[in-house]
């Protein structure tokens, strides 16, 4: 007779749409293969280019990648910059261009998502929160609309 064996069940967690939040110099505790492909990838520096690619990826380089990939760049002044981005975004949890997005905008909360103008219903459900990147499909849609729109 032949043993009954129990079916094999495998379980897979999906990732997490959140990016994790790096807590050191490095994604780990020491330099990683993934620090060194955010080192070396110009779309991670490139000013503006990069808040865009960080958005569409969710893909947020470490404090060391920051810093070596500015110098790898930019030489000097490279290395300085990212060393001052890196302490600028420490200290208030945006980089520059994000502190600069929230100076022109005149949001002092930090966020630079745009909210919707509430609107009156007669319960008192909260409106979901906004979107903070929305993603290609929907921005060319919207573009697409907009487009229609003004035709």
């Amino acid at each position: 007779m032949d043993a009954v064996t129990p079916p094999l069940h495998i379980t897979i967690t999906p990732p997490t749409a959140e990016p994790k939040a790096t807590s050191g110099f490095w994604q780990d505790d020491s330099p990683s293969f993934k620090d060194v492909l955010d080192t070396i990838n110009p779309l991670q520096h490139i000013p503006i280019v990069s808040n865009l690619y960080q958005s569409m990826t969710g893909d947020i380089p470490s404090t060391g990648a920051k810093i070596a990939g500015g110098t790898l760049f930019g030489g000097a002044l490279g290395l300085l910059g990212s060393i001052i981005g890196s302490i600028i975004e420490a200290q208030t949890g945006k980089d520059i261009g994000g502190n600069l997005l929230a100076a022109l905008t005149g949001d002092s909360a930090g966020d630079t998502a745009t909210s919707a103008p509430p609107q009156s219903s007669p319960t008192n459900e909260t409106p979901p929160a906004p979107e903070r990147f929305v993603s290609a499909s929907r921005r060319s849609a919207y573009n697409a609309y907009v487009s229609v729109q003004s035709a």
